[in-house]
């Protein structure tokens, strides 16, 4: 419900007040009912909500260009090629429309590029992305030892992460991972039921028996490796989550899958059963802040995607700070493609509108990226959710709209309540509560007096 630029709504049994203009949220129980008779204003959304039905204002204009950084982190696609199908792949099978590997002069053209448009940021990142990468194993470890050498001429500090199925590790790779301090992320889905159905091979053959026994020699040497699991087809969270603990992985992270710019038919899951995730979501969230259970909280990486979006949210309320912009695709990050054409982001390689320059070229067109979707549309302008959700992800808008601007309704439903319940959490936390989410690292430890020194 919507007065005026405030929205009243209800979670947990209970009624709020949500200021998104000023990413404030008080709970509208009998306290502060009784505070609003007398005058007490002294919370902005309570003020806002007393003085909505006197004092109607349009939300000022969202800011409709900001400044790019430079460009520190690139997705390197050294394969567009994988030796697994997943049956909920966006990527075509990972070919991304084209397939291909990527030549050793593509590559190094790459690091030159990317140190050259950080411009004088120290740190720069380069994720070694696929397909599955390790099928082009030599060239990484040709790059990793061009990079290396190359930032020290400049001066930078560089690191590399890698996302891979796994099946290609061995004791050669696992070392080479070790030795250079490589960040690892294994796309798994859990156990093996769910794992041979899901990211079966090329030839039908399941792959949980191909993956686990170099995943275990891997967390012994990169004990800290993620696992990025896709939910598929009513896959139940906590078997997926425990199949991967079991495993040994200590941060399972479930994400949703994605629709596909390749394929005519792509993966989709109920809209219905995705806001009873997120209902669920939402009272487990709050159970296990309430229970104290680390476990579900593992230093601010929740296993389930929706809980972590509602800790986003949260943290957002809490600290009465707007999110203008999604991601940093196109801004201070990009993905390059085997043949060296330069995209804002991993997701959209292959998408010969998104495309954005070339590594053999200076010019990068990525004015559309500027500020994100937010300011495009008329619908955000007025939407509560707008500085937490920031108009949504380019590519999921692009799958379901045909416009990288364009949000899709049905998920904009689902972005709503995601954000409900994270500022109903945010509106009711005690200060027991917020000291074991900051061990938690779910929200910022509060600054200490600039005066003290020690």
């Amino acid at each position: 419900m919507e007065h005026h630029g405030v929205h009243i709504f209800g979670c947990y049994g209970r009624r709020f007040a949500l200021d998104p203009e000023n990413v404030e949220v008080s709970e509208l129980g009998e306290p502060n009912l009784r505070k609003m008779e007398q005058g007490d204003v002294s919370s902005r959304a309570i003020r806002a909500y007393q003085k909505a039905l006197d004092n109607a204002t349009d939300p000022p204009p969202v800011a409709s260009s900001l400044e790019f950084e430079n460009i520190t982190d690139i997705a390197l696609l050294v394969s567009q090629e994988c030796n697994l199908r997943c049956v909920y792949c966006y990527a075509d099978g990972g070919r991304y429309d084209s397939g291909g590997y990527m030549k050793e002069e593509t590559a190094l053209q790459s690091v030159d590029w990317l140190i050259q448009h950080s411009g004088d940021q120290e740190r720069i990142c380069i994720r070694f992305y696929g397909g599955e990468p390790f099928l082009k194993f030599d060239l990484i470890k040709k790059v990793v030892n061009y990079s290396k050498r190359r930032a020290e001429e400049v001066g930078k500090r560089i690191h590399f992460c890698v996302t891979t199925n796994a099946v290609l590790l061995n004791a050669e790779s696992i070392n080479f991972l070790k030795e250079n301090n490589i960040d690892v992320v294994v796309s798994m889905d859990g156990p093996k039921d769910i794992q041979d159905m899901q990211r079966p091979c090329v030839n039908g053959e399941g792959s949980y028996e191909k993956t686990v026994k170099q995943v275990r020699s891997l967390l012994k040497v990169r004990p800290e490796t993620f696992a990025r699991a896709t939910v598929y087809d009513d896959s139940p969270k906590e078997k997926v989550i425990e199949g991967l603990r079991e495993i040994g992985f200590k941060t399972p992270l479930l994400t949703h899958i994605s629709g596909s710019m390749f394929l005519e038919s792509s993966a989709k899951q109920d809209d219905d059963k995705l806001m009873s995730l997120i209902e669920q979501e939402g009272e487990s969230f709050l159970k296990n802040l309430r229970d104290r259970n680390e476990t579900y909280f593992n230093q601010g990486r929740i296993a389930v995607m929706w809980g972590r979006m509602i800790r986003q949210a949260m943290e957002l309320f809490i600290s009465s700070s707007k999110k203008t912009i999604h991601c940093s695709a196109g801004r201070w990050y990009v993905a390059i493609s085997c043949t060296g054409e330069i995209y804002p982001c991993h997701r959209l390689v292959g998408v010969e509108n998104e495309k954005i320059g070339n590594v053999f070229e200076n010019a990068l067109e990525r004015d559309a990226y500027r500020a994100g979707p937010l300011p495009h549309q008329e619908k955000c302008q007025s939407c509560f959710a707008r500085y937490v959700c920031a108009g949504s992800c380019f590519h999921d808008n692009l799958t379901a709209t045909g416009s990288i601007y364009e949000t899709d309704e049905i998920w904009c439903s689902l972005v709503r309540r995601t954000v409900e319940y994270g500022a109903a959490i945010a509106g009711s936390l005690t200060q027991e509560d917020k000291t074991f989410l900051q061990s938690q690292e779910c929200i910022p430890t509060e600054s200490a007096c600039p005066l003290d020194l020690f």
